[in-house]
């Protein structure tokens, strides 16, 4: 009977897990989604609140995957936490697609796009070096 008694207390404590999803300026990241796999069991997802938070009783070790709109996504593993006790995770922005594909045929026109950087006013344009301009 001790054998039975010992193995029931290695089994790991269920504990809530809170986790707080924040950009690299420490602004919540509300609607973040959180899909996390508890002890090797099956995963779970979770949308967080207007603060960037969400929680969730769950067994060590938690596997996280986290991701929003404009922001990488972050695979992280935690392995101890106590109750109570806030996991604070920061998204880094996704990277940015930095080109332009612009196809022009003969006699096309190209509505006005403006930018930082650049403004296209191509109306008849041969090639697209004389698409591009400059903003004056």
């Amino acid at each position: 009977m001790p054998f039975l008694v010992l193995s029931s207390l290695a089994v790991a404590q269920v504990n809530q897990i809170q986790v707080r999803v924040i950009d690299s300026q420490g602004g919540a990241i509300p609607q973040a989604t959180i899909r996390i796999r508890c002890g090797g069991g099956a995963e779970t997802a979770l949308t967080a609140n207007s603060l960037g938070e969400a929680a969730i009783g769950c067994r060590p070790p938690a596997k996280l995957v986290i991701s929003a709109p404009g922001f990488a996504p972050l695979r992280t593993t935690v392995t101890n936490w106590s109750e109570g006790q806030t996991q604070t995770v920061t998204l880094s922005p996704a990277m940015v697609r930095d080109s332009v594909d612009v196809v022009v045929s003969d006699n096309a026109t190209v509505p006005v796009v403006t930018g930082d950087t650049l403004a296209i006013d191509a109306t008849g344009a041969r090639t697209v070096f004389d698409a591009v301009e400059r903003p004056s």
